[in-house]
């Protein structure tokens, strides 16, 4: 049975292949859905012979069909998700389509006993291929590239061959491929022995019991594919691979040597059908987290396959995958199956695998368990040793989760294939990672060769891809750099330089170099993609130094990077500069996380400074936040007393001073926008400005009149006068409010509006 299943993958990866190239890969699915019909009454039928002389011929057959369906699906199916979703859905495409499925074998698995038992397993199997049809017509058609460009297509006889070449067209995607097939093979096995470690380990002699521990990493495994769906946040995330690698070597040896202890549940079905159900907590919480932790592992290399295989040859290459996944998983499974119960000392098996089981040296199964999660965390280390965007993507991963919040705005303008040149100002030392963290793609940076001395620093930026800047006067060094350049951008990479050359002093834009013309190719129109960060500045990696003023320690760090248009090579370097200006002007003009209004700010920083003395007047008496917000919130009430509804604006008439804070404070809580009055100006244009600006009511001070030579007319009121009328009933309601409620309630009180 075993063999059957397998055979139609290993030999028909190259029709496979070549169909889901050839052709659209949604027809392909639906004339397979349609045949599952023929194939469930074949089935049926060999069902109904169960007491035949032949049944177990009819049997094997029915599942060689359906194995041969399988075969050329699977191609068809998984390289339609590409062309189906963009690069930022791909991940959680991936994620819920691999989740779902998971359920869909689960669940199926459950039912279909049931059915067996109730005799409707025929109709239940009619119901789940009738939807699957009408899933399959529900697809929303895609224009495959063979259908774009005809000279795409390829003869069927080199289907291995390009798909062969696709694979390894690039490292990247040569490791991922083979980390995904090794942990399949290894999930495989795994699953294949804790037959043997419930029964000798844990003492469930029933089959019963052993389905539910094989079914806590199957549950674990679905819970897993869509939470990396979800934890990719529109990214292809290969950072979350050794997160899923180490959770996989934790969990299989706690699983070995804290499985807890047993307890027992009984189940009463319908029919009659009693169920003892043995709990072990221990083994069954290890194995789901498992098979959560292989999930996590296993979507960000599944979906960073499908988005980098080339894709006119994306059918070849997934069909040569497919074979490759099912030669590793039956090896794996009767490799492990054979050393745990090598050295011929077990009876009553088969010939066949009495035979091999007595070639191979007896491993206890606690042992390949433990040595199944270390391979993996293992595996895991050496590619990300060996490949820079591995290394990189968990870097950013492990720091965005720590030291850093990031809002990202047009990160669709990256392309998702093609070389292009970032162009990006210079703030923080971490530069590299926040913009690293904006897309999947691998980014490459520039950096000087002084650095790769520095022996932590050195290593990373070997590992990570970073081009090593040999400093001045090395130029056959500087034209070989350029050359290298020049070839990863046509070649399709992605570099990003900072124009500056070094690290802003005062936060602003410096002054752009011009040496980054010199990278482009000239035989490629390579797009220029200008990038602005912001908020970066001031925090302690920045080189910030102001006198009197720390940096901003507390982390996480908010920062935003913005991603412009593409713009062509041809573009002046002052006009680079100014629109990277300009996405900084667009960055720092929406509201940040946390942000609040004024007046808000203001009535939480009086709540935790209630004595301590923050605001002096020249010659006058000091103000804590706490009273100097008492005298806003009791002045505001005149404000909106006397100011009518359907005018919004209110005036002031004063100088830099403790009366102007108090005054645009007032006019804030009353929920009305201060206009701050030019008292240097005429009289005429003085009048002028409050006669278009409709202002009804003007905040002055008698003091301060007597000193200019314009004047606000009747509709100027004195701060001195009003404040000299708040009673002592009205000054202590307010006081005990101020103090006593919290500040967003206060807020809805006094500034129901804003």
């Amino acid at each position: 049975m075993t063999a059957v299943c397998i055979l139609p993958p290993l030999l028909l990866p190259l029709w496979s292949g070549y169909l889901a190239d050839r052709l659209p890969k949604r027809y392909v699915i639906i004339c397979l859905k349609l045949l599952e019909l023929p194939l469930l009454g074949f089935g049926t039928y060999a069902i109904s012979t169960l007491n035949s002389a032949h049944t177990g011929i009819w049997i094997l057959a029915a599942v060689l069909l359906y194995s041969i369906i399988v075969a050329f699906y699977t191609p068809a199916f998984d390289g339609l998700q590409p062309e189906s979703f963009i690069e930022p859905e791909l991940s959680k495409a991936c994620g819920r389509i691999t989740s779902a499925g998971t359920f869909g074998y689960l669940t199926g698995a459950a039912f279909m006993l049931a059915a067996f038992h109730l005799n409707i397993s025929q109709y239940i199997l009619l119901f789940s291929i009738i939807c699957s049809i009408v899933s399959a017509i529900s697809i929303f058609p895609v224009i495959s590239p063979v259908q774009m460009k005809r000279e795409l297509a390829y003869p069927c006889k080199k289907t291995l061959t390009l798909g062969i070449k696709a694979l390894c067209s690039k490292s990247g995607i040569l490791a991922s491929a083979l980390g995904d097939v090794c942990f399949i093979g290894l999930g495989v096995a795994t699953i294949s022995l804790l037959v043997l470690f419930g029964k000798y380990t844990l003492g469930l002699n029933d089959s019963a019991n052993i389905a539910l521990l094989q079914f806590a990493p199957g549950a674990g495994f679905l819970i897993g594919c869509y939470c990396a769906g979800v934890f990719s946040k529109n990214k292809i995330e290969l950072g979350m691979v050794p997160l899923g690698a180490l959770g996989m070597a934790i969990s299989l040896p706690m699983m070995v040597f804290f499985p807890g202890d047993g307890g027992k549940i009984i189940v009463n079905l319908p029919g009659g059908i009693t169920l003892n159900i043995f709990v072990y907590a221990g083994a069954w919480f290890w194995a789901l987290f498992a098979g959560f932790a292989g999930g996590v592992l296993t979507i960000p290399l599944r979906a960073f396959v499908l988005q980098n295989l080339p894709p006119e040859q994306r059918g070849a290459a997934l069909a040569v995958k497919n074979a490759a996944a099912f030669l590793i998983c039956s090896l794996a499974m009767l490799l492990a199956v054979s050393c745990a119960l090598g050295g011929g000392c077990v009876s009553g098996l088969p010939p066949l695998l009495h035979n091999i089981t007595s070639m191979m040296p007896r491993i206890p199964f606690q042992v390949l368990l433990i040595g199944f999660g270390l391979a993996v965390f293992i595996l895991t280390v050496f590619t990300m040793w060996q490949l820079p965007n591995f290394m990189l993507r968990f870097i950013v991963l492990a720091l965005g989760h720590s030291i850093y919040r990031l809002k990202i705005t047009g990160a669709e303008n990256i392309p998702e294939r093609g070389g292009a040149l970032l162009l990006c100002n210079h703030v923080s030392a971490i530069d590299s990672v926040l913009v690293s963290a904006c897309t999947s793609r691998q980014i490459r940076f520039l950096l000087y060769e002084d650095y790769f001395a520095v022996p932590l620093l050195g290593s990373v930026a070997r590992m990570t891809g970073f081009f090593k800047v040999p400093s001045a006067g090395k130029s056959k060094s500087l034209g070989l750099l350029l050359e290298e350049i020049r070839k990863h951008l046509a070649d399709g990479g992605l570099i990003c330089v900072f124009p500056e050359g070094r690290l802003t002093r005062n936060g602003l834009v410096g002054e752009f170099k011009h040496g980054y013309e010199r990278m482009l190719p000239e035989n490629c129109d390579i797009p220029i993609i200008p990038v602005n960060i912001s908020f970066a500045w001031g925090s302690i990696f920045s080189n910030f130094s102001r006198p009197g003023i720390r940096k901003k320690l507390a982390l996480p760090f908010f920062s935003a990077v913005t991603f412009g248009s593409p713009l062509p090579r041809t573009t002046p370097v002052f006009e680079i500069r100014q629109r990277i200006v300009e996405l900084g002007a667009d960055a720092a003009a929406a509201a940040m996380p946390g942000e609040v209004t004024l007046h808000y700010a203001a009535v939480k920083l009086a709540k935790k400074n209630l004595l301590r003395k923050v605001f002096s007047e020249y010659g006058g008496k000091d103000y804590s936040p706490f009273n100097l917000v008492l005298d806003a919130a009791l002045l505001s009430r005149y404000i909106r007393r006397n100011v009518p509804s359907e005018k919004q604006y209110v005036g002031i008439l004063l100088p830099n001073s403790i009366f102007a804070a108090k005054a645009i404070l007032a006019v804030l809580l009353a929920d009305k926008t201060p206009v701050p009055l030019n008292y240097s100006t005429s009289q005429s244009v003085l009048d002028c400005s409050i006669e278009k600006a409709d202002i009804s009511l003007i905040l002055t001070s008698k003091t301060f009149l007597e000193k200019i030579r314009v004047s606000p007319g009747e509709k100027g009121v004195f701060m001195e006068e009003l404040e000299a009328e708040f009673s002592f009933l009205g000054r202590l309601m307010m006081r005990l409010g101020l103090f006593l409620l919290p500040a967003g309630e206060f807020m809805n009180m006094m500034s129901p509006l804003s």
